[in-house]
């Protein structure tokens, strides 16, 4: 029988007590994920139902071999992953037909779409620490790259969704993985695997959302030789071109909103010619300051450090160079990228990746003059980081405080419609309205409008309004104002951000009077007051149902 010696057995007690403990953070994290989801409430309420349903139902598209309707992320990764999800969970617990299961249980596969989300994550994560001991040896610095999620609460927050920034930070820690070698420059020459992931992980990021495209300039620059950078780029473009092949019917115009992006000021490839309004990019420092502060202050820290590292008389390696202006230019890139389209979420790519940077900064920088200094340095560095880290703690309550009071905000909403309800008042629900119906409607118009008449059997007297073109619908065809079988008093118009928000809303329709019943939250109730016959249209005689206004010629509206 074959005897562990004493140094094995106490090297695989190390062995063990290093998993344990890299498996402590990607614990919390999954765990906590899972109750700040439950906290936020139902992903039919208000703010939640956007982009989860659109995504829910572009999923089932493709889980009924169906094209999705819905490419503006492109986002076709995420639906893959839902197909999948949805698929694996009608195997297991379906009942009726999968179509029906899906309609009648939304909220069951949207939270186990989360749940997939949160462990892969969580398992990415505990890979990254993994791989940052295997390089380092040091258990303080896998600890450190595992940090992110507690440093920017960004991350925690994307987390209890269902979009693209849920899968973008699993595959940040790909590429992670896959780079963190090069902060020890002993570690072994370059091999072809490094291109191959880097390439694959590219790839799915692009096409889960195209904010994920600075992401290639820092491989570029990590990658040591010509012959990796093209590897790394044939392989992005492959990977990319497969998993967009359920969407290749809509190449061209992916192709022609991605042009509309960067050629536009306005939001979503809206407004006059240019590429960044400075008014919306001083509105987001702003935002950052407020909701990242950490990042906002390291951010700065790294571009000042890799500034004067880079330009330094200072002995430096050509190639920690190399990562220092790859960094540089991936973070201004991010920073450009969000400030033409300001939400705090759109930087989950260099939110992912900045620990990355902090780590190579503390492990690379040649200032100091002695090893011993140098290595004092580095563990307080660390130290500090971990402590950030902790001091977090406030923040995530503070979220958690948040959340819950939306939910309930949200959840009174829904009640005081069902009060309204009972008052034998009609509510036409609205975008961002607590409303299961509503988001069906938002899910089945950005997915072709495919399982319109279904909805329609289901819940046959739903009335929504489109904010973005004053016109009513129902689940499978559009219906003029004239065409309410009722005293048009009687209705109640239930949304956020109504009448008083120019980028969701238009003014109402010509000879529409209203007056504002309640407001709870972000959402308000709006009852008709203006009896006058409106101006009928043709659309309860159109034969072929509209779908989604999104989706009709020359409509450059779209859901985040």
């Amino acid at each position: 029988m074959y005897i562990l010696t004493n140094r094995e057995e106490k090297s695989d007690k190390k062995k063990t007590h290093t998993v344990l403990f890299l498996l402590v953070i990607p614990g919390i994290v999954f765990s906590l994920s899972l109750v700040f989801a439950d906290i936020k409430g139902p992903y039919y309420l208000g703010q939640n139902s956007d982009p989860e349903y659109v995504y829910l139902f572009n999923a089932l598209n493709i889980a009924t071999f169906e094209a999705p309707r819905h490419t503006d992320h492109p986002g076709t990764t995420l639906q893959l992953l839902g197909a999948t999800v949805i698929r694996a969970s009608y195997y297991f617990a379906g009942g009726e037909s999968l179509v029906e299961d899906v309609l009648s249980r939304p909220e069951h596969y949207l939270r186990r779409m989360n749940i997939v989300l949160i462990l892969l994550y969580s398992m990415t994560l505990f890979a990254v620490g993994l791989q940052g001991y295997r390089m380092s040896g040091r258990l303080i610095v896998a600890l450190m790259l595992q940090t992110s999620p507690f440093l920017f609460p960004t991350i925690f927050d994307s987390l209890t969704r269902v979009h693209p920034e849920a899968l973008l930070i699993s595959v940040c820690n790909i590429v992670i993985i896959s780079l963190v070698d090069h902060v020890y420059p002993d570690s072994g020459k370059e091999s072809v695997n490094k291109a191959l992931w880097l390439g694959l992980a590219a790839g799915i990021g692009i096409v889960t959302k195209i904010t994920f495209a600075p992401v290639f300039l820092l491989c570029i620059f990590f990658l040591s030789t010509w012959r990796s950078r093209l590897l790394f780029l044939f392989l992005a473009t492959l990977s990319g071109f497969i998993l967009l092949l359920p969407a290749v019917g809509s190449l061209k115009r992916i192709g022609l909103w991605i042009v509309a992006l960067l050629t536009h000021k306005g939001y979503y490839g809206a407004g006059e010619s240019g590429f960044v309004d400075l008014s919306l990019a001083a509105g987001f420092l702003k935002e950052c300051v407020q909701d990242e502060p950490i990042f906002f202050v390291v951010f700065l820290l790294l571009t000042i450090i890799t500034i004067y590292s880079t330009i330094s008389k200072n002995k430096t390696h050509s190639h920690t160079k190399n990562q220092f202006i790859g960094f540089f230019l991936f973070n201004w890139t991010m920073i450009l990228i969000v400030a033409k389209h300001p939400r705090i979420h759109y930087l989950i790519p260099l939110l992912g990746l900045i620990i990355l940077n902090i780590v190579i900064v503390i492990n690379r920088w040649q200032v100091l003059n002695t090893i011993e200094i140098r290595k004092t340095a580095r563990a307080g560095a660390i130290v500090v980081v971990l402590f950030l880290s902790c001091l977090q703690v406030g923040s995530f309550l503070k979220m958690a405080k948040e959340k819950r009071e939306l939910a309930s905000l949200q959840l009174a909403a829904a009640h005081f419609a069902d009060l309204l309800k009972e008052k034998n008042l009609y509510i036409i629900s609205s975008y961002r309205s607590s409303n299961l119906m509503f988001a069906l409607y938002l899910g089945n118009g950005f997915s072709g409008n495919l399982y319109g008449n279904k909805l329609s059997e289901m819940y046959p007297n739903s009335i929504f309004y489109s904010v973005w073109r004053n016109r009513l619908y129902r689940f499978n065809r559009r219906i003029s104002f004239a065409s309410l079988k009722t005293d048009i008093t009687k209705y109640v118009i239930q949304g956020s951000y109504l009448f008083s928000e120019p980028r969701y809303s238009p003014p109402p329709p010509p000879g529409m009077k209203y007056s504002t019943m309640k407001k709870i939250g972000d959402e308000g109730f709006y009852r008709i007051i203006e009896e006058e016959k409106f101006a009928p249209d043709n659309s309860d005689r159109q034969k072929d149902p509209v779908s989604h206004p999104s989706l009709e010629k020359n409509d450059k509206a779209t859901i985040l």
